[in-house]
């Protein structure tokens, strides 16, 4: 079966291998995003802490999103995406552990 023109990336393996494994990725966010959500509610039953969270986990990614970008693109034939990755995952550690010993 032939594929439509705008699919022919998933002709490849290893794309499709990534386009599976993104997509996880991204639910397990959206999952992660909802029950936080939902815990800071049913803990306080404060619609302004629950905006106030809401707050500091887009903030960030709102306001360094294009210096970040910025930079990354300088820095891409010095510094391979494995490393950009193991410095970006445990950036985004410290909220989760603090709802977590919250709860």
């Amino acid at each position: 079966m032939r594929l439509p023109e705008a699919f022919r990336s998933l002709r490849y393996r290893d794309f499709r291998v990534f386009f599976v494994a993104q997509t996880i990725s991204q639910i397990a966010t959206w999952m992660h995003s909802v029950a936080q959500t939902w815990l800071i509610l049913s803990l306080t039953n404060s619609p302004l802490l629950l905006g106030l969270i809401t707050m500091l986990h887009w903030g960030p990614i709102l306001l360094l999103a294009l210096p970040s970008g910025a930079i990354a693109d300088r820095s891409a034939p010095s510094c391979p995406a494995s490393r950009r990755g193991l410095c970006s995952t445990p950036a985004r550690r410290p909220r989760a552990r603090c709802c977590w010993r919250c709860a």
